[in-house]
Formats: C-alpha cells, sequence, structure tokens
C-alpha cells in the first residue's frame, strides 16, 4: 500500500475518526485506525464494536492495500508533520510515513483483527 495525501486533509481525519477509539479497548485492534486504499480511493475507519466512523481522504493511491495503525501514535505524529504532501508506505509490518523534511515508522497491528463492519451505507446512513 501506497499513497500521497495533503497533510491538513490527513491530520483532520485522523483526528476525527479517532474520536471514537476507547480508551482502554477490550482488543488491541480497537485502539487502531483502518487505513484501507481501494478503487483510487483512501478510507479510514475506527469502531469501539457499538458505533463506527468512516471518512475518505482524498490523495492519490500508487498502490492498494490494507493496515491497521495504532490511533494515538498515528494522531500525535500526524500533529507534527511539516510540508503539505504526506507519503505513507507499507513495507513489511512497518507503515512509513515521510515528507521532504520528515520522516517516521509506526509498527502496524494485524489488520485482519479488525472488527469487520458491514456496509455503513447499506440501510439507514447519516451524513454529517
Amino acid at each position: 500500500m501506497k499513497f500521497v495525501c495533503l497533510v491538513e486533509k490527513l491530520k483532520s481525519t485522523v483526528s476525527g475518526v479517532s474520536k471514537i477509539i476507547p480508551t482502554n479497548p477490550s482488543l488491541p485492534s480497537l485502539s487502531g485506525i483502518l487505513i484501507a486504499t481501494h478503487d483510487g480511493k483512501i478510507t479510514c475507519t475506527a469502531t469501539n464494536l457499538e458505533m463506527t466512523i468512516q471518512s475518505d481522504v482524498f490523495g492519490n493511491v500508487e498502490s492498494e492495500g490494507v493496515v491497521c495503525v495504532p490511533a494515538r501514535i498515528l494522531n500525535e505524529l500526524c500533529q507534527s508533520i511539516p510540508g503539505q504532501q504526506v507519503t505513507l508506505e507499507m513495507n513489511g509490518q512497518v507503515l512509513k510515513i515521510f515528507t521532504e523534511k520528515f520522516k517516521a515508522e509506526i509498527n502496524v497491528l494485524p489488520s485482519e483483527e479488525f472488527p469487520v463492519i458491514k456496509d455503513m451505507f447499506e440501510g439507514a446512513a447519516m451524513t454529517v
């Protein structure tokens, strides 16, 4: 998985979806944000098993994939990313986040352990 997006868009999306993440989750994967790239779209999902927040980030998807990133670490890291564009790239079990003047690596959580979320738009949905 590899994609490029605007730093501000990533910050606001990660901040928004991470609000739902429990402080002491019953499952380790509930402390993460599932980032999926598919059909040229980047989707961030978080859940506490009662509610789910899903938000899209617009950017340039270079390769598709799925990763579960620890939300607290990603959120704090996003607040300190300089520049306008950021690249996120999976390399084994590590997510590389970099700009021209910034580089970080985060160990990821197993994405297959993230709870399966039914299509949010099936049936009733709310758009804000």
